[in-house]
């Protein structure tokens, strides 16, 4: 079980500047917020294994498995005003409103109740310890669904070849052992759901009818919701060679997620013309991972293991239902395209002539017109096709270094900043703070990168940049003390001292402050990871 109990408080002084002159009556009286939320999570699996093996050649396991999971969530929050400055912090001096002073409380709260029912069987059949087969079958029901599309059934099928262990490879001493896998299984996803009880019809106040407030739907309610489901074909090599002095492994794969929710626009005869997310895309994941060991010395006393592990990820929007292409958030969904697809204007520079930025138009061709029907998916993805990592491990008897890189290359990030720091009209005469490298346009002829002051931008494929990286992510040195020296306490049983820094440098062409930090998709004021440097001492009694 998992309780979590969270209560939040926040005051909103009278005192300051901006509270003082605004022109809000309950800006001006400062105010006192408190929320509490409550979150248990219980989870019951109880299992039962059968295991054996006949004629010293079939090596048998069945297990079934059984799990229940339960999600209850409740909150309230109240926001107060009329705070005296000299009582902070508490929601005893909040004024009582009225219609003079107007300080109406604001109350809210939600509650939710959510669970998942799971039954479970699987089988391994193994036979001369060299062929192994393995076979699954699940059955879900969720809450979240309507009752009668609730219970669905999932399954898996894998084989493993160990071909090390036949007779045509017991001359090759070069390998260790080679391992080949294939497996093919499906899943449903049910933390996806966009709301929790979508097949239900929500309403809420805000009509009229006859002068008199109504309920409207707010909701419309999609009664054919089904599971998002995910289905995923693996091919793998595990390797061991040369005295598993070089070790690792090889995976190709094709997932497959259909039922994916989009949006989908309702008639304003059905439903006013209001949007529902339905079960209607599908999408394609496709790559290889690996992951390689080399232990290039290898004597008693030193130890040096170089490593490398990452990923190639391809993935591309195969259905969208028949649904027409729309911008989700600050990406472009449209059959053949991945997700995570920038959509905006293309950025053409500044006009030498007159200092005007400019745009590419709907043919192309640079205009100072800003027309966002211009709009492209031409600017890359946010979500990097390549990713890794790789380092090295040098060992000299109780002495261990450790050093780790991390990288990831082909994502490209909207810079939201870029456009308040660069943006020459409001920002700059509101005294915002400024980039102190613009290359501001000044007079006719100048090849300038920032338009002139007189005039202001968009946002446009100016603020897309490569968000690539390569980062230094730890360095850890560390010292095992003497088993004898440790043997005189007589209750600890292993001890070492270490000093670790992560984040120590990042080479990257992105000029934020770090393109790590924050969304995938855009970079807003976030903090960089930090640089940390700690020291410490680990004791196992």
């Amino acid at each position: 079980m998992d309780f979590r109990e969270t209560q939040n408080t926040q005051y909103l002084s009278r005192e300051p500047f901006l509270r003082r002159n605004s022109t809000s009556l309950t800006e001006k009286a400062g105010g006192q917020s408190e929320a509490l939320s409550r979150f248990i999570f219980l989870n019951v699996r109880p299992n039962i294994t059968y295991k054996n093996t006949f004629n010293q050649r079939h090596d048998v396991e069945v297990m079934a498995v059984g799990e229940y999971l339960q999600q209850n969530s409740k909150s309230f929050n109240l926001l107060g005003w009329g705070i005296d400055p000299r009582t902070p912090n508490t929601p005893a001096a909040i004024q009582t409103g009225n219609a003079v002073n107007q300080l109406y409380i604001q109350a809210g709260g939600s509650k939710d109740n959510s669970a998942l029912s799971s039954g479970l069987l699987m089988g391994r059949y193994t036979l001369d310890g060299k062929y192994t087969f393995t076979a699954s079958y699940r059955s879900d029901g969720s809450s979240k669904l309507p009752k009668n599309l609730r219970w669905v059934g999932f399954y898996s099928v894998g084989a493993v070849w160990e071909m090390t262990k036949e007779n045509f490879m017991q001359n090759i001493g070069a390998i260790n052992s080679l391992r080949l896998r294939a497996s093919y299984g499906g899943a449903g996803n049910h933390n996806n759901f966009p709301r929790t009880y979508m097949y239900q019809a929500t309403y809420s106040s805000g009509g009229n009818y006859g002068g008199l407030p109504t309920q409207v739907v707010s909701y419309v309610g999609y009664p054919n919701i089904k599971w998002e489901t995910t289905y995923v074909l693996n091919i793998g090599l595990d390797y061991e060679i040369l005295n598993r002095r070089i070790y690792g492994d090889f995976n190709w794969y094709d997932k497959r997620t259909k039922d994916l929710f989009v949006n989908r626009r309702l008639t304003f005869e059905d439903a006013g013309g209001r949007s529902i997310e339905v079960n209607a895309g599908e999408l394609q994941n496709t790559g290889f991972e690996w992951n390689i060991n080399g232990d290039v010395v290898k004597t008693k006393d030193i130890t040096w293991t170089l490593y490398a592990n990452g990923g190639y990820n391809k993935n591309k929007l195969l259905s969208l239902g028949g649904e027409q292409p729309y911008e989700s958030g600050t990406s472009y969904l449209q059959v053949g395209l991945p997700l995570g697809s920038h959509y905006e204007v293309g950025w053409a520079g500044v006009d030498a002539a007159t200092g005007a930025p400019l745009y590419l138009d709907e043919d192309g061709k640079p205009t100072t017109t800003y027309n966002a029907s211009a709009a492209t998916s031409n600017w890359g993805t946010w979500e990097a096709p390549w990713k890794g990592g790789f380092g090295t491990r040098v060992s000299y008897k109780n002495l261990e270094l450790n050093v780790m890189f991390s990288f990831q290359h082909g994502a490209y990030k909207m810079d939201n900043l870029e456009y308040f720091v660069e943006n020459p009209v409001g920002f700059l005469a509101g005294g915002y703070n400024q980039s102190s490298d613009l290359n501001f346009w000044t007079k006719p002829g100048d090849i300038a990168s920032t338009p002139s002051p007189l005039f202001g931008t968009n946002f446009s494929s100016k603020l897309i940049h490569d968000a690539s990286f390569l980062r230094l992510r730890d360095v850890t040195l560390s010292y095992v003390l003497p088993t004898s020296l440790l043997e005189r306490t007589k209750f600890i049983s292993r001890a070492s001292v270490y000093v670790q820094a992560n984040n120590l440098f990042i080479w990257t062409k992105w000029r934020g402050m770090d393109p790590e930090a924050g969304p995938v998709n855009i970079n807003l004021s976030e903090f960089p990871n930090p640089r940390a440097i700690t020291g410490g001492l680990r004791v196992t009694f």
